[in-house]
């Protein structure tokens, strides 16, 4: 084996065996000419890579990379022929079953071709990894720590999959019905004036948790109050042009928790659409009502 050090953190990397990474870099549906990177992640910022070429994948292209403190794993695609759009999932760990079922069903693989893939696991394994990269190639594959919840997922998402000029924010069990969402829903949000459009829960002050007032002040965010906003993206799932996208980004990403507390979560989620809405950005109902399009799986 050889070892990379990254951050004074010495992570191996042994050539050869079966895993996440086997076989990847070569697979005719990523497309020769991108490049596919593996990253091991100790934290949020400590990272260390081993590269192929679809082209020329080398004889290290099948490598496991792993570490002594139990890492989450990231594969990230680097393409020449990167789409204009990208659907970000966020997912957690053992709801493989139900993404399967929900969220990757016949109508959502039928525009695969037309969208970019990012997957991001809460607290996922290189098992989980490896068969959602069989199923569907995802271009961004992220196995995260289990903290922050889906603002953790989404906002892990949107940092690495940059550059789009549609962003499709779903969680694990979200799906469609129609055949033709994706380029309804597309063409929707770029012919119309929103810059965000989902499912709009009003009022925003709806089962408000009692401590927003603390959380919000504590990540900065004092000054948003959320009875002067109209309401407020659920589950911050929906299609965004760039230019939403970028103002989360501008303002440090999604607003998370450190941990898994839901009621911080649900502050969060609120959060999420008043930074939005305070720089000006406008928000749209996907008609033709709430939730008949980005619906969860209790909703069949």
């Amino acid at each position: 084996s050889k070892s990379v050090v990254c951050e004074d953190v010495p992570v191996r990397v042994w050539p050869g065996a079966p895993n996440l990474l086997d076989g990847v870099a070569g697979k005719p549906d990523i497309g020769v000419g991108r490049e596919t990177r593996f990253f091991v992640t100790l934290g949020e910022q400590k990272t260390a890579t081993a590269s192929a070429t679809a082209a020329d994948p080398g004889p290290d292209a099948p490598a496991i990379v792993s570490a002594m403190t139990a890492p989450a794993l990231e594969l990230m695609t680097i393409m020449t022929d990167k789409r204009d759009s990208v659907v970000c999932i966020a997912a957690h760990a053992k709801t493989w079953d139900m993404m399967k079922k929900y969220c990757f069903n016949a109508a959502f693989r039928h525009h695969r071709d037309q969208f970019d893939l990012c997957v991001v696991v809460n607290g996922g394994d290189a098992l989980e990894g490896q068969t959602i990269q069989d199923y569907l190639a995802p271009e961004y594959l992220v196995l995260r720590e289990n903290t922050g919840l889906d603002q953790g997922a989404f906002d892990a998402g949107i940092k690495r999959a940059q550059g789009y000029d549609t962003y499709i924010l779903m969680h694990y069990d979200h799906h469609f019905s129609d055949y033709n969402w994706f380029p309804y829903l597309h063409d929707l949000l770029h012919t119309s004036e929103y810059d965000v459009i989902g499912n709009i829960v009003t009022p925003p002050t709806k089962h408000l948790p009692d401590d927003y007032a603390i959380v919000a002040e504590g990540l900065g965010f004092g000054h948003l109050k959320p009875e002067n906003f109209p309401g407020f993206l659920q589950g911050c799932a929906g299609f965004y042009k760039k230019t939403a996208i970028q103002c989360l980004l501008d303002h440090g990403g999604l607003p998370r928790g450190l941990d898994n507390n839901r009621n911080v979560a649900c502050i969060c989620e609120r959060l999420q659409s008043f930074i939005m809405l305070h720089d000006g950005l406008r928000f749209g109902q996907i008609p033709p009502g709430y939730e008949k399009y980005l619906r969860h799986a209790e909703h069949i």
